[in-house]
C-alpha cells in the first residue's frame, strides 16, 4: 500500500493521533523551563588560591607553577591559563570541545585530586575548585542588601574599619584596645572601629542568613556574596611577653592549630549500642581560645595560656571587596540557578523569600533587585512571539490568496501539530524554552508549510483535471513524496552540521539547528502521512477557486522567461557578472563578532596608582558618585553600585585596594527610559573626566550573548618579563597615536610598592637568626599565619595568629626588635637592609609561558581591520626583530572572526558535500546536483546586498544564518529539476519541457518562498519588537531566499537548457 492510500484509508487513526499530539505538546509547553539563553557548558575548571601578603612573583613560583605542573597532563586538556596577583592565584583549565558531561565530571574530580596533592607554602589557603558555566556570569537575579541612610551615616567617610591592618587610622584603635585589655572581643570595643565593625557585622550576618535561605530554594544552584570580607579570629601576640616566656610564633601557631582541631577516633561498641569517639576541643566562641594552654608546670602560676600572651579579637580580613549602593554600605548577592532550571520559578521563589526576610528584619535593612533576568526573558519572548504571530497571520493570508481558504487551512493546520511535537521532543531531550529555541521556531515557521504547499498544490491541480478529492490526495502525495523528502534532507544537511561548530558561540547557538531539524522532520512526516487524510476528508473542495487569479501572473512570467531563455547565454553571463560585482562589496561590509542586546547598565573601572589604600580609593569613588548625581536626578539612573577592591574584566583579577568598579544601573526602556546606554555612558564620561587621582579610568557597556574579546587584542608570550614589559610599553605609545582607539588597557599593572629584605647572613648567624626565622617574624608581625579553622554560629572562620605591633610606617619597621633564641632583641637594621624594588603586580601565564596583553576598543569599528593590520605590521617590523624568543598572537574580535570563518567554512563545506550526496543519489547524476547547488552563491549574493544596503554588520549570527540558508536555497530547484526530468522521460523536447516545467512549478516555488519569507519578515523588520540578534539573521535568510528563488526560476533553467543541448549535440 502506498503512502497516500495508507493515510486516506486510516483517517480515524490519523485524527486521534493528531489530537493526542496537540494535547501532549500543549502540556510540554507548560513543563518546559524558561530562561533567556541556553546554558553553555564551558567545561572549565577554576582553581583559586589565596596567599595573603605574598607578592605576585612569589606566588607564581610557590603556587601557580606547582599547580600547573601537576595538572598539565590531564586528559582532554586544551589549555591552562593562570593569573597571579598580589595575594591571589587563579587557574583556568579548559578542556576540549566535544567531551561528554560524564567525562567532564570525571576530569573535574581528577583535577580536585591532583590539586590536593600539591604542597603549598605555609600561609597559603587550600585551593578552592569549581566548575564554570554561563550561569556563573549570568546570574538569574542580583540582590543588593544595604543599610538605610540613617544606619550608613554612622560609618563615616572610611566606611568600614579594617581589622588588624598595619596602616591607616584604624590600627590605633586596635593597639589601644589591646593595651586596655578590657575585653577579649574586638567587636565590643568602643569608638569608631567598634561602631563600624557592628555595622558591617550586622549587614554581613543578615546577608549570610538571606543567602542560606535562598540556597535552600528549589532550582537555586548557588548564592555568591560580594562586598563581604571574610570573618576571622585574630590572635595578636605581644612579642616582648612571648620572648620573656620563651614562646615563638611557630609554637603559638602549632598549639592553636592542634588544640582547635577535632580528630575522629572511631567507634566504641557496648552491649546495647554503639558510640562515636572523637578527641579535641570544641570551640564554640572566640573567647574559648584564650584558655588554650601553651605551657604547663608543676608549680602554681607556671601554666601559660594564650590569654597571657595574646589578645583575641573577632574581625574581618584586612583586604577584600567593599560594596556601596547609592551611598550606603551594601552586600551584593548573585543568585545562580541549576542547569535546566526555570528562571521564572526561581525568581518568584527568591522574591517570596526576600519579602519574608524583610518582614523579620529591622527597618534599616533594604533589599533592591538588580538584573532580573525574567524581565529580559519576557521581553525577548514577547518580541519573538509577537513577530511569530504577525508572521503566522501573513502566512495564513498568503495561503488564502494563492490556494483558497480550505486548502490554506489544511496546510496551516500542520503548524500547530508540528510545534506540539517539537515541544514534546524538546521536553523529552531536557531542553529549555529560551530565545534560542524560539528563534529556531520562528526561523522554521515559513518552511513548515513548504511541503504541504507542494503536496496540496499538486493535489489541487490533479483535482482540477477531474480526479476526486481522495484520488487527488493519493496521487498528489505519491508524485512529489521523493522530492519533498529530498528537500528536507538537503535542509537538514545544511543545519545539522552547525551543531558541530566549536567554541563558545557554537555552543551558544547549538539549539537553533536542533530545533529547526526536529521541526522540519516532523512537518515532513505530517505533510506526507497526515495531510492526505485531511485533504480527502475535510468538507468542501468540490470547486476550489482561490481569491488570487494566478493565471495572469503565470502568463506574464512565461512571456518574460521566454525572452530570457531565448538569450540564455547572455542571461547566464549577466547573472554571473552581477554575482561577481556583488561579492566584490564584501571587503566594504561592517564587521561585528556578535551583535548582542544591550543590558541596562554600564561600568566605570577606576584604577588608582599602585599602593593607594582603600580609604583613598573610596574617597575618589565618592567623587564619581557625586558627579553622576545629575543623571540620578533625572530618573534615568536608578542605582549606582560601587565595588572597592576588585574589577571584573579580562585583564585584571584578584583583590587590591587601589581598584574600584562603579556599575551604573539605568531605567529600562519599558519602564520609561528614553536614552540609549551609549548616550548615557558618554554623558557619564563627560561628567567624570576631570576627577583627579585615578591613574586610569575605563568606560564600557555590556552586551548579551557569549563573551567575546574587545575589538583589538595583542598578546605576547615569553619567559623574560622585562622583555614583555618593554614590548607592551612601546606598543601602548604607538596605539595612543590612533584617535579611534579608546580604553587602551594592558595586563601590566604596577604593584604595591615593595621593599625587599636583604638579610646579612653573617650578622644574623651571630645572633642565632636565619633568613627563615626573620621572615617568619616579619610575616607574623604584618600578615600573620593561619592556625586552623573553627565553626562559630554555624560559620567557618580562620584563626589568624600574628604579632601585635604598632608598625605603621617605614621608620617603625626599621626600628623593629627581632627576638633571638637567647632571649635578647636585635634591631631590624642590625641584620637586615631594605631595598626598594618595582614589583610585578599581575602575571598571566598560558600553557606554562608568561603572557602580557594589550587591548583597546574602537569608536568606529569600520577602521578595525586597517588599524589591526597596521599594528601587526609595526610589531613584526619594529619590535619582534629585537626579541626573537617572544611569541606574538594577534587577538580580538578580528582574529576571533577569522578563526570562526575557518570553522564555519569547514561546516559549510561539509553541508555542501552532504547536499551533493543526497542530490546525486536522488537524480542518479554527477552534473545535475551542480545545477541545483548554483542557487547557493546566488542566495549569498542576496545576503551581501542586504548587509551592504542596510549597513548591517557581518556578524557571527549572520554568517551562521548564511550557512543555514544553503539548505533552504536548493529546495525550489530540486522540485523544478525533478519535474524536468519526468517530462524528459515522457519524451518532451528540452526546449518545450523547460518552459512547461517553469510554468507548472511557478506557483509552488513562489508560494513556498513567500511563506518562508513571510514567517521571517516581521522579525527582520522588528514589527513585533526589534532584536539585534535575531533581526539580522532573519533579514539574511529573507534576502538570500529572494535571490535563490530568482536563480531557481531563471538561471537554473537556462543552465539546464544549455548543458542538455550540449550533451545532445555531443551524443
Amino acid at each position: 500500500m502506498n503512502i497516500g492510500k495508507l493515510s486516506t484509508a486510516n483517517s480515524v487513526f490519523v485524527n486521534i493521533v493528531t489530537i493526542t499530539l496537540l494535547l501532549l505538546g500543549l502540556l510540554s509547553v507548560y513543563r518546559l523551563p524558561r530562561e533567556q539563553f541556553v546554558e553553555v557548558p564551558f567545561y572549565w575548571v577554576i582553581i583559586s588560591v589565596r596567599y595573603s601578603g605574598a607578592p605576585a612573583d612569589e606566588i607564581e613560583k610557590t603556587v601557580t607553577i606547582k599547580l600547573e605542573q601537576e595538572l598539565k597532563n590531564l586528559p582532554q586538556l586544551k589549555r591552562i591559563q593562570s593569573s597571579t596577583t598580589e595575594g591571589f592565584a587563579l587557574l583556568r583549565l579548559e578542556f576540549r570541545d566535544g567531551i561528554s558531561s560524564e567525562e567532564f565530571g570525571r576530569l573535574y574530580q581528577e583535577a580536585i585530586t591532583r590539586a590536593g596533592k600539591v604542597t603549598l607554602p605555609t600561609g597559603a589557603d587550600k585551593p578552592q575548585i569549581k566548575d564554570f558555566s554561563s550561569a556563573d556570569f549570568l546570574p538569574v537575579i542580583q540582590l543588593v542588601l544595604y543599610t538605610s541612610k540613617e544606619g550608613a551615616s554612622k560609618e563615616g567617610a572610611g566606611g568600614v574599619a579594617s581589622a588588624g591592618t598595619v596602616t591607616g587610622s584604624s590600627d590605633g584603635n586596635v593597639v589601644r584596645a589591646y593595651r586596655n585589655r578590657g575585653s577579649a572581643g574586638g567587636d565590643r570595643s568602643s569608638g569608631e572601629a567598634g561602631s563600624a565593625f557592628g555595622e558591617e557585622g550586622a549587614l554581613y550576618r543578615s546577608a549570610r542568613r538571606l543567602r542560606d535561605t535562598l540556597e535552600s530554594l528549589p532550582g537555586v544552584r548557588s548564592v555568591s556574596l560580594f562586598g563581604s570580607r571574610d570573618r576571622k579570629i585574630f590572635l595578636e601576640a605581644e612579642p616582648e611577653r612571648m620572648e620573656t616566656l620563651g614562646i615563638s610564633i611557630t609554637d603559638l601557631v602549632r598549639d592553636v592549630e592542634t588544640s582547635s582541631s577535632t580528630v575522629p577516633a572511631g567507634t566504641l561498641p557496648t552491649e546495647n549500642r554503639e558510640y562515636f569517639i572523637r578527641t579535641g576541643s570544641d570551640i564554640e566562641e572566640s573567647s574559648a581560645l584564650s584558655r588554650i594552654i601553651l605551657r604547663s608546670g608543676s608549680t602554681v602560676g607556671s601554666v601559660v595560656r594564650i590569654a597571657d600572651v595574646a589578645q583575641i579579637r573577632d574581625g574581618y580580613e584586612d583586604k577584600g571587596e567593599v560594596t556601596w549602593y547609592n551611598g550606603s554600605r551594601a552586600i551584593l548577592l548573585n543568585v545562580a540557578k541549576v542547569s535546566g532550571g526555570d528562571s521564572f520559578q526561581v525568581v518568584r521563589g527568591v522574591k517570596r523569600a526576600v519579602e519574608s526576610f524583610k518582614a523579620e528584619s529591622s527597618g534599616t535593612l533594604q533589599v533592591v533587585y538588580l538584573n532580573d533576568s525574567t524581565l529580559r526573558i519576557k521581553e525577548s519572548i514577547d518580541v519573538l512571539s509577537s513577530n511569530a504571530l504577525v508572521g503566522l497571520i501573513l502566512l495564513v493570508g498568503i495561503l488564502f490568496l494563492f490556494i483558497g481558504f480550505r486548502n490554506g487551512l489544511i496546510i496551516g493546520f500542520g503548524i500547530p501539530v508540528t510545534f506540539a511535537v517539537t515541544f514534546l521532543l524538546l521536553d523529552m531531550l531536557g531542553e529549555t524554552l529560551n530565545t534560542n529555541t524560539l528563534f529556531g521556531l520562528v526561523l522554521v515557521l515559513g518552511m513548515l508549510v513548504d511541503h504541504g504547499i507542494v503536496i496540496v498544490e499538486n493535489a489541487f491541480r490533479l483535482q482540477g483535471e477531474g480526479l476526486s478529492k481522495g484520488e487527488a490526495a493519493v496521487r498528489g502525495v505519491d508524485e512529489v513524496a521523493l522530492p519533498v523528502i529530498s528537500a528536507t534532507a538537503t535542509t537538514l544537511a545544511a543545519f545539522l552540521p552547525l551543531m558541530l561548530l566549536p567554541g563558545t558561540i557554537g555552543k551558544f547557538l547549538r539549539v537553533v539547528p536542533l530545533v529547526v531539524s526536529i521541526a522540519l522532520t516532523v512537518s515532513t512526516l505530517e505533510a506526507i502521512f497526515f495531510l492526505p487524510s485531511h485533504y480527502a476528508d475535510w468538507p468542501g473542495g468540490a470547486k476550489v477557486r482561490p481569491p488570487l487569479d494566478f493565471t495572469k501572473i503565470r502568463s506574464l512570467f512565461e512571456r518574460i522567461f521566454s525572452i530570457l531563455y531565448k538569450h540564455r547565454r547572455l542571461t547566464i553571463l549577466l547573472s554571473f557578472l552581477f554575482l561577481v560585482f556583488v561579492f566584490s562589496l564584501i571587503p566594504r561590509l561592517r564587521q561585528d563578532l556578535f551583535s548582542g542586546e544591550e543590558y541596562p547598565y554600564f561600568f566605570i573601572d577606576v584604577q588608582m596608582p599602585a599602593g593607594t589604600n582603600r580609604d583613598k580609593t573610596l574617597q575618589v569613588v565618592k567623587e564619581f558618585e557625586e558627579k553622576l548625581k545629575p543623571l540620578t536626578g533625572t530618573g534615568e539612573v536608578v542605582g549606582i553600585l560601587s565595588n572597592i577592591g576588585s574589577l571584573t574584566n579580562t585583564l585584571v583579577t584578584g583583590t587590591r585596594n587601589n581598584v574600584a568598579q562603579i556599575v551604573v544601573h539605568l531605567k529600562r526602556e519599558k519602564e520609561g527610559g528614553k536614552r540609549s546606554v551609549t548616550s548615557l555612558l558618554n554623558e557619564a564620561r563627560t561628567l567624570t573626566e576631570g576627577i583627579p587621582g585615578p591613574e586610569q579610568v575605563s568606560y564600557r557597556k555590556v552586551q548579551g550573548g557569549p563573551p567575546v574579546d574587545p575589538p583589538i587584542v595583542l598578546r605576547f608570550r615569553g619567559d623574560r618579563f622585562e622583555e614583555l614589559r618593554s614590548i607592551v610599553e612601546t606598543l601602548r605609545e604607538r596605539m595612543g597615536t590612533y584617535p579611534s582607539l579608546i580604553n587602551i588597557e594592558d595586563s601590566l599593572e604596577r604593584g604595591t610598592p615593595e621593599f625587599r629584605i636583604r638579610v646579612n647572613e653573617f650578622q644574623a648567624t651571630r645572633f642565632g637568626l636565619t633568613p627563615s626565622s626573620i621572615g617568619a617574624f616579619i610575616r607574623g608581625t604584618l600578615e600573620g599565619f593561619t592556625a586552623g579553622r573553627v565553626f562559630i554560629d554555624n560559620e567557618e572562620r580562620d584563626i589568624l595568629v600574628r604579632y601585635r605591633s604598632s608598625t605603621a610606617n617605614l621608620s617603625d619597621l626599621s626600628n623593629l626588635k627581632i627576638p633571638t633564641p637567647s632571649g635578647s632583641f636585635v634591631p631590624f637594621s642590625a641584620v637586615c637592609t631594605l631595598l626598594e624594588e618595582e614589583p610585578i603586580s599581575s602575571i598571566k601565564r598560558v600553557d606554562g609561558k608568561r603572557e602580557v596583553s594589550i587591548q583597546a576598543e574602537l569608536l568606529n569599528k569600520k577602521e578595525q581591520r586597517k588599524i589591526l593590520q597596521e599594528l601587526q605590521a609595526y610589531v613584526k617590523a619594529e619590535i619582534l626583530p629585537f626579541y626573537p624568543e617572544v611569541e606574538f598572537i594577534a587577538g580580538g574580535e578580528f582574529a576571533e572572526f577569522a578563526n570562526l570563518l575557518i570553522q564555519i567554512l569547514q561546516i559549510f563545506l561539509l553541508g555542501i558535500f552532504l547536499i551533493y550526496l543526497i542530490l546525486s543519489t536522488q537524480f542518479r547524476s554527477y552534473t545535475q546536483p551542480f545545477l541545483i547547488l548554483i542557487t547557493i552563491p546566488f542566495s549569498l549574493m542576496g545576503v551581501v546586498l542586504y548587509l551592504y544596503l542596510f549597513q548591517v554588520p557581518l556578524s557571527t549570527t549572520v554568517i551562521y544564518a548564511g550557512v543555514a540558508l544553503a539548505g533552504i536555497a536548493v529546495n525550489d530547484a530540486i522540485v523544478l529539476i525533478d519535474l524536468l526530468n519526468r517530462l524528459r522521460k515522457e519524451g518532451v523536447d528540452v526546449d518545450r519541457a523547460i518552459p512547461a516545467a517553469v510554468g507548472s512549478r511557478l506557483r509552488p516555488i513562489i508560494l513556498t518562498s513567500i511563506t518562508t519569507m513571510a514567517g521571517l519578515i516581521p522579525t527582520a523588520l522588528g514589527l513585533g519588537g526589534a532584536s539585534p540578534v535575531w533581526g539580522p539573521m532573519s533579514g539574511t535568510i529573507v534576502f538570500g531566499l529572494l535571490f535563490s528563488t530568482l536563480s531557481s526560476l531563471v538561471v537554473v533553467p537556462c543552465l539546464y537548457g544549455s548543458f542538455t543541448r550540449k550533451d545532445a549535440r555531443e551524443a
